[in-house]
């Protein structure tokens, strides 16, 4: 159900925020830019598209089915209108980070998620002239 979505949604985002407090990404970026990060990186690790959470989605997960989560290079874009992110190149950066700490932690089981189809899509969308821009902080 959808409630139980955006629950685990949540969940999973917090805790990425509380991991990333470990690098410099929260030096680099604004919190807004950094916690939809963690929404956006969420998502993708529970295999959730926009329309599953909330405006009437029925909560189903893309990988419900038990088979790997694998998005299209479209999942970027469509969760990056959702959320309102325009800062394609940033997200790339905070979301290597993420990537990072969490085959980190998941090295010993064996767990990894392949980020490629994302950072595809978040490249070609910073491409087409959508979102280049930088939002970093001046140290």
């Amino acid at each position: 159900d959808a409630r139980k979505c955006l629950e685990e949604l949540t969940q999973s985002a917090m805790s990425l925020v509380n991991d990333t407090l470990q690098t410099y990404t929260v030096l680099m970026f604004h919190s807004k830019d950094v916690a939809l990060a963690c929404v956006f990186f969420a998502a993708f690790k529970l295999g959730l598209e926009p329309s599953s959470i909330g405006e009437g989605g029925d909560g189903e997960k893309k990988n419900s089915n038990g088979e790997e989560f694998n998005p299209d290079e479209r999942f970027s874009e469509r969760w990056c209108e959702r959320l309102g992110i325009c800062d394609y190149n940033g997200l790339v950066v905070i979301l290597e980070q993420m990537e990072e700490i969490y085959l980190s932690k998941r090295r010993e089981q064996e767990v990894i998620l392949d980020l490629g189809n994302v950072k595809r899509g978040l490249g070609s969308m910073s491409e087409r002239g959508r979102g280049g821009g930088k939002r970093q902080r001046n140290l």
